[in-house]
């Protein structure tokens, strides 16, 4: 295998030649299951990246033995077209012409359990490229498929995305409105710290500490009060109740800091199947959280934290722009449509909302001539955190959210209708 892949690199004879089409299904074989030739000659391919999958290297060994416009089409896994894997396969796709993508997000294949996609591109780079698309969300789409109109998707709208995702969603409608937004906003991470919570187990020197050690439902111990992003503990908005970690600093693997949990802040789960679901809680009572849950804290609040997390991202610029920020107004934006249609649309791979993820989202930037509109959300925060979660209350604020970024009717019906 190591010569026949350098051979393809090194011989000009074969510059020119090689095949006119590639056709197959490449083996799926999870990283893990990687048989140790492949694993010991990983670095012999470009499209190596953290975890990878085998069918990757297929695609990639098929554009070293494609002539200039040869065409590879495969139906293989459709996780490169978001996980974090996938990154050097899809810039090796963005090199060249990608013709047809289409993503079935069902199992085709009875005999294995992955949602597969059709991917076929040219051994050709061409500017402006369209790329002709399906996305099948639905068995009954499944079934009809062939029928179905290919959406054009501007190649270069994905060099832009975050990993260069692949989001097959994404029309020029929407991608025009997701660039807006992005121009009239800040990211959270220039406002507020983003990060896990602890991870409640012992570390090296305590190894026979366990999470049942920790956590009890009354105080014991160093106690601080301690939620988890379950339903036990939160809902819409605001927390509930909670239980107690014994907070032995100095024996937990991942303690973190306190000052990450004492100030008033917003807390959110790191996994989201639904972005119907994101559900960023307020905490003013200082408690804590495990990595199930990230915390997010104004800047201004960590001014004398001295863990090194912090203390090398803190600055003047994200300090004072901290001061100028409200949390539940941050918390009203945060829950909002046109966050989930954000994230939905550029962000999410079907179950993770990690801090990097959090940490890019928009956040609209305050005037003097759009504080009124600030203002009215915080109350609406205020009115949701005192009495019950309502769906009035919601779609106020949905409202204003929209008028902050001067949405049109036509951009405001595009959120709504993505469903």
């Amino acid at each position: 295998m190591r010569d026949s892949i350098s051979n393809t690199d090194k011989n000009p004879s074969l510059e020119n030649t090689g095949f006119d089409i590639i056709i197959g299904n490449p083996p799926y074989i999870s990283s893990e299951n990687m048989p140790k030739v492949i694993k010991d000659n990983r670095h012999l391919f470009q499209t190596a990246h953290k975890k990878t999958d085998i069918y990757v290297f297929f695609y990639e060994f098929a554009f070293k033995i494609l002539k200039n416009k040869g065409v590879v089409g495969y139906i293989t896994s459709n996780k490169f077209l978001s996980q974090e894997y996938g990154l050097k396969l899809r810039e090796l796709f963005l090199q060249n012409k990608l013709c047809k993508l289409i993503n079935f997000n069902i199992n085709v294949f009875k005999s294995a359990n992955v949602d597969t996609c059709i991917a076929i591109s040219s051994k050709d780079y061409v500017s402006n490229n369209l790329i002709k698309s399906k996305n099948i969300e639905h068995k009954w789409d499944y079934m009809g498929f062939e029928a179905m109109d290919f959406k054009p998707i501007n190649q270069e709208s994905f060099k832009s995305l975050a990993l260069c995702n692949f989001r097959l969603t994404l029309t020029q409608e929407k991608y025009r409105l997701l660039e807006s937004i992005k121009m009239q906003s800040y990211k959270l991470e220039q406002i507020a710290f983003v990060s896990y919570g602890v991870r409640p187990c012992g570390n090296a020197k305590h190894p026979y500490l366990k999470k049942k050690d920790l956590i009890h439902q009354s105080p014991i111990g160093n106690a601080k009060p301690y939620i988890e992003a379950k339903s036990d503990f939160i809902k819409p908005y605001k927390i509930h109740t909670h239980h107690y970690l014994d907070y032995q600093k100095d024996r937990i693997y991942n303690a973190m800091f306190e000052e990450l949990f004492t100030p008033a802040k917003l807390m959110c789960g790191r996994t989201l199947s639904n972005t119907d679901f994101i559900n960023f809680v307020y905490d003013d009572k200082g408690r804590f959280c495990n990595d199930s849950m990230c915390c997010i804290v104004l800047w201004k609040d960590l001014v004398n934290a001295t863990h090194k997390s912090p203390k090398k991202l803190i600055s003047d610029s994200k300090i004072a722009l901290s001061k100028r920020y409200d949390l539940k107004f941050l918390q009203g934006v945060l829950n909002s449509k046109l966050i989930a249609f954000y994230v939905k649309e550029l962000l999410h791979d079907g179950l993770h909302f990690y801090p990097e993820h959090q940490k890019s989202l928009p956040i609209p930037k305050i005037t003097e001539s759009n504080q009124h509109i600030v203002d009215s959300i915080i109350a609406l925060v205020d009115e949701i955190l005192a009495q019950e979660m309502s769906q009035e209350l919601q779609s106020r604020i949905d409202s204003l959210v929209y008028e902050l970024y001067h949405l049109s009717e036509e951009e405001v019906r595009i959120i709504e209708s993505a469903k």
